[in-house]
């Protein structure tokens, strides 16, 4: 059984634990977000964060499954590396969907209602537009949630 286990491919742990603090740090900065643009915060923060971190993983876990059954079926044993490396892309593509989320909400929560950007919100938005490679119109943020979206995410 040890030795079964022992072959099994394996995300990077490093690469889980930067994606659980991600998600934490979304909660935290949608909270953030939701309490400057004057919205209540409600369970639905929560329960949408909970939503998020069970799809991904679920994902994570179907990676698992399929590549170790592919390894296992196909006897795949020399081909580890590809293997984990296929399982760490999905860990961090959910990473880059992770950053460019708290991106979005610390802009937005630099935002005021007129669209008028301070000084945290100017130096986010070419690091949002670089991370997602937007870099025609780098300096541009067109993402635009009014507080009656806002208010509707909650209600749903």
């Amino acid at each position: 059984m040890q030795e079964i286990i022992s072959n099994l491919v394996f995300p990077n742990p490093a690469i889980l634990f930067g994606l659980a603090l991600l998600v934490l740090l979304d909660l935290i900065t949608g909270i953030v977000k939701s309490k400057r643009k004057g919205i209540a915060t409600a369970s639905q923060g929560m329960k949408k964060s909970v939503q998020k971190l069970t799809t991904y993983l679920s994902l994570i876990t179907l990676s698992l499954i399929l590549s170790n059954l592919a390894k296992i079926t196909y006897d795949l044993e020399n081909h580890l590396n590809e293997l984990n490396l296929g399982i760490n892309a999905v860990c961090f593509w959910l990473v880059h969907l992770e950053v460019k989320s708290v991106l979005e909400n610390l802009i937005i929560a630099n935002t005021d209602e007129d669209g008028n950007q301070n000084e945290v919100a100017k130096l986010l938005i070419p690091i949002h537009n670089a991370w997602i490679l937007k870099f025609k119109n780098i300096s541009e943020f067109s993402y635009v949630e009014t507080k009656k979206d806002l208010e509707k995410k909650i209600k749903a």
